[in-house]
């Protein structure tokens, strides 16, 4: 009882210092959600945005009540097991609400649920600017807390319900289900994906080879007709591209060129 009373009221310090940081420095927020490849998905999001804006990024995973604050706040360990930590939290948030900060311009947040309404907590946190979904399996994770596979999709889609009318969707062209859920919002949609009628397309995908060693994955991508060279270098499999097709779509709905964005993510 007594934990679950201290959790509950640090969450509660979290959401209020963390609303009050966003207010007053209004930073540019991009969300990104769904089941699978949110990670990779966040940080090639965040480095492509580099190349025009001043980012910042979850640290890891921190993609819940918890660790969305600590990201608005700058905080890169959590401290939830460290009561000494917690009065580095207390002093960033007070900081941040009452002196002079250069603070980000832009937000790349992670964000994840375990559980039916986590995402309507971060979401009265923090609202976004635009939302970028991964993929929506037909069997997604954490099901085991949710009434049906139906109900995670939902509840990973809550971000996307949120945007203004007419702010960018950004998902996948070949995931039916975030394509159908679409079509419930008044958001402005790019797909990114191999399909021929995706907005930013991945094609000729290859192994990246160097000194006749494979070292990464290369492709072409392709947006409003012009084709340009795309190389991952450090990990292969054609899932690899995919999250750097979601970056570039993200940083021109942001007015960054794909030349800005590919430099940016190199």
């Amino acid at each position: 009882m007594t934990k679950r009373l201290l959790k509950a009221m640090a969450a509660a310090f979290l959401a209020f210092f963390a609303r009050a940081v966003v207010r007053r420095y209004k930073p540019r927020i991009v969300m990104v959600t769904g089941s699978v490849g949110k990670t990779t998905t966040k940080d090639a999001v965040a480095a492509a945005l580099s190349g025009g804006y001043y980012v910042r990024k979850s640290e890891k995973n921190f993609n819940t009540e918890f660790g969305v604050p600590y990201t608005i706040f700058g905080i890169t360990k959590d401290p939830f097991r460290n009561p000494l930590a917690w009065l580095t939290v207390v002093k960033s948030a007070l900081a941040l609400t009452v002196l002079p900060n250069h603070y980000p311009n832009m937000l790349v947040l992670e964000v994840g649920a375990e559980q039916p309404g986590d995402l309507e907590k971060i979401l009265r946190i923090a609202k976004p600017d635009a939302v970028v979904v991964t993929r929506l399996p037909e069997i997604p994770v954490h099901v085991e807390a949710y009434e049906s596979p139906e109900a995670v999709r939902e509840e990973e889609f809550v971000p996307a319900y949120a945007l203004a009318p007419g702010a960018p969707l950004i998902l996948s062209s070949e995931d039916a289900y975030a394509r159908e859920m679409s079509k419930r919002t008044a958001a402005r949609c790019l797909t990114y994906g191999e399909d021929e009628h995706a907005n930013v397309r991945i094609s000729d995908i290859g192994f990246h080879v160097t000194e006749s060693r494979i070292d990464g994955m290369a492709a072409c991508i392709t947006y409003e007709g012009k084709e340009s060279a795309l190389t991952v270098r450090g990990s292969v499999g054609r899932t690899q591209v995919l999250p750097a097709a979601a970056a570039v779509a993200t940083a021109a709905v942001f007015g960054m060129t794909v030349e800005e964005a590919l430099d940016a993510l190199a």
